[in-house]
């Protein structure tokens, strides 16, 4: 009887001898890592500021386990990168065992110390590997950007921000005290930090030229976050702010582009813009709330909700602009463009406010069948005057005043190009207007002809 535990007795011990015999690791010096990427690029880096987070794979993709010997950065500790190895961060890692087939993630980041230049620079390092005595590695590269920056900042009073190089970043606010003035010269960028914005208590006064635009955007530079919405708050401006002028600007990926908050209608616009696109928002391109806004030649387009949207009143001129939103995917139910002489508040409280409008030579159009809605109360007055545009409505009709519901044939709306196709029906199917709706040339300053075109671009052959 004690045969058969003797033999289970020495079986156990061979099964725990096999298990505890450790796995010999390869010593082929010709033994190689693979790496899903040779280089990990930053895009611009502000100054001071860490970066997103980048990774990239290393597999062992022999038949036998590898020991990595040394896993370095090859500037050490005073590398502007760092790296992070199975979660401890670290300039330097050594004897790293990958079991075969096996893979791990090394994740990079960089922050880059200022210095005297203007233009953009570059920082370099690599991720040195050592194994079986060969040695490879993974490039690390940065552009750098010195930068004007600004955090919670109440600017001084009448400051001018100039384009000397650096762009303009502000985190959490910027804000221009009532009574003061910030100018913007032509060619300068603003990025915001996300959460972030331009808030106007006083005059702003945007100066973009057609070959040097202002630019406003998230500070987030990587192409894919070109198009993404909502990266920071917008420019706000705030009641009792008057006398603002945007000429010249591309606003992109806020939350809301431009907010003119419950400013006093005294006849005067409280702002004018002109020669500008608005894009990539969260919410609303343009948005007032009982305002008085006078916009010529914008172009205003891949809002998620509203392109634009004049809420409790206000008095609005819009003369060749165009506003689309025909490529919308948030599955949006409501009209991209909107009017109403009220609101309701928290409490479910009515507020009424007379709204009058004018909008001439415009495109309006979008991806539903009705992209205009109308909130129309009758405690307060509701005046719309539409001469000479392409609306896309189903439910609206515009009686002698030479609308079109026809698509309007954008060259290709969908790469963001708004110029007229040759058979567009909106060539030469504006008037021309006098006065304060006079329009001279379009978007891009080319001159407009006796028959203008309907919108912000006229038709070049």
């Amino acid at each position: 009887m004690r045969f058969p535990y003797i033999l289970f007795f020495l079986f156990t011990i061979v099964l725990l001898s096999a298990g505890c015999r450790k796995e010999k690791f390869t010593d082929d010096p010709s033994a190689k890592l693979v790496f899903s990427t040779d280089t990990i690029h930053f895009d611009t880096v502000f100054v001071s500021v860490g970066s997103a987070t980048q990774n990239f794979k290393v597999s062992n993709p022999l038949g036998q386990p590898l020991k990595i010997s040394n896993i370095r950065l090859a500037g050490g500790d005073n590398s502007p990168f760092r790296i992070n190895i199975d979660g401890r961060p670290t300039s330097s890692f050594t004897d790293y065992e990958i079991a075969t087939g096996d893979s791990f993630y090394i994740f990079v980041e960089v922050t880059i110390d200022p210095n005297n230049q203007s233009l953009p620079f570059v920082v370099t390092d690599s991720i040195m590997f050592e194994t079986n005595g060969n040695t490879q590695k993974v490039i690390l590269d940065a552009f750098g950007q010195n930068a004007h920056f600004f955090d919670n900042k109440i600017l001084g009073c009448d400051t001018n921000w100039v384009n000397d190089g650096k762009p303009y970043v502000i985190y959490r606010s910027a804000a221009v005290p009532p009574g003061c003035s910030l100018t913007i010269d032509k060619g300068v960028k603003v990025y915001s930090h996300r959460g972030s914005g331009l808030f106007v208590y006083g005059t702003l006064r945007v100066n973009g030229t057609q070959d040097e635009p202002v630019i406003f955007r998230g500070d987030r530079l990587e192409r894919k976050f070109e198009t993404e919405p909502g990266q920071w708050y917008g420019i706000r401006f705030v009641p009792g702010s008057s006398g603002n002028r945007i000429k010249h600007a591309v606003i992109s990926n806020a939350y809301i582009g431009v907010e003119v908050d419950s400013l006093p209608v005294t006849g005067n616009s409280n702002l004018i813009i002109e020669k500008t696109i608005i894009k990539h928002m969260t919410v609303a391109g343009l948005y007032g709330v009982n305002s008085a806004i006078e916009g010529k030649n914008l172009l205003i387009h891949a809002c998620e909700q509203y392109t634009f949207l004049g809420s409790f009143g206000g008095d609005y001129k819009f003369t060749h602009c165009t506003f689309d939103d025909s490529h919308n995917k948030t599955g949006r139910k409501t009209a991209s463009f909107g009017l109403s002489n009220f609101y309701v508040d928290i409490n479910e409280k009515p507020h009424f406010s007379d709204l009058k409008t004018d909008f001439r030579n415009c495109i309006i159009w979008g991806n539903l069948e009705e992209e205009i809605g109308f909130g129309k109360a009758d405690e307060a007055g509701f005046d719309t005057t539409f001469l000479y545009n392409v609306v896309k409505t189903k439910d609206y009709k515009f009686n002698n005043t030479n609308q079109l519901n026809q698509f309007p044939k954008f060259k290709s709306s969908s790469a963001n190009n708004y110029l007229l196709d040759s058979l567009s029906p909106a060539i030469n199917a504006g008037l021309k207007f006098s006065g304060q709706f006079l329009v001279t040339d379009d978007l891009v300053e080319n001159p407009r002809d006796d028959k203008p075109d309907l919108g912000c671009y006229e038709f070049k052959p």
